[in-house]
Order: structure tokens, then C-alpha cells, then sequence
């Protein structure tokens, strides 16, 4: 059963429209995309964590530093905070850096694991 369009006089197949390369229903995807839409949509308006605000790390090797948020990953809920889970990576000279040497970097650390610290708290460490 092929239908033509009269505006763009495209013959197109009804049961191939809703399928991809791969033979799947591209209707499956659709519907995990929106779901995936509006998840990153909510963590947007319900975000408590946000880029410059002072933060405490709850969990790992750097629990209850205290640092400032550098930047928010509201896709992979993730963030990055200054001074915490700091990596050394090695990179190889090039024409920009021709010594190439150790790189610390701070990586970015799941926003479950930060919390707000405010005046009014008080923390042990």
C-alpha cells in the first residue's frame, strides 16, 4: 500500500516510514528520547546545584571538601567542582605544548554526591 504525497509527489511506503536502518520502530525510540527530554527538562527547573555556587562532596576520596561548582552537566547529571577528584593526565608534546609533562585536571563527579553547604550548617571534619 503506497501512498503519494501531492505537495512533495513523494511515493513512500507506510511501513517502512516508521522504521530505521536497523529494522526497528524509530516509534520506541521517540517515546525514550521525550522521557529522556523531559528528565533533563525537570532536573533544569528543579536545579538546586548550580555553576559558581559553594558546595560539599558527601561521598569518595574527597568527602566533605568544600569547593566551588565550575560547571553543570544537567544531561549526564554530573558536576564539576574546584579542587575535588583531581586526575593527572599525560599528554605528549605537540607544537602548542612541546614539552608535553603530567596534567592534573578536575573531573566531573555525580550530583548526588554534592550538597548545598550554606553559613548555617555546620560541618565536622
Amino acid at each position: 500500500m503506497k501512498s503519494e504525497n501531492k505537495k512533495d509527489n513523494i511515493v513512500s511506503d507506510p511501513n517502512l516510514k516508521n522504521r530505521n536502518k536497523t529494522g526497528k520502530v524509530t516509534s520506541e525510540v521517540s517515546v525514550v528520547n521525550k522521557k529522556e527530554r523531559d528528565n533533563v527538562e525537570s532536573n533544569k527547573k528543579n536545579k538546586k546545584i548550580q555553576k559558581g555556587s559553594i558546595v560539599r562532596v558527601l561521598t569518595g576520596n574527597d568527602r566533605n571538601k568544600i569547593g566551588r561548582v565550575i560547571s553543570v552537566d544537567y544531561k549526564k547529571l554530573k558536576v564539576t567542582v574546584e579542587g575535588v577528584n583531581i586526575r593527572t593526565k599525560h599528554a605528549k608534546p605537540t607544537q602548542t605544548n612541546p614539552q608535553g609533562g603530567i596534567i592534573k585536571l578536575e573531573m566531573p563527579i555525580h550530583y548526588s554526591n554534592v550538597c548545598n553547604n550554606s553559613k548555617k550548617e555546620k560541618t565536622n571534619s
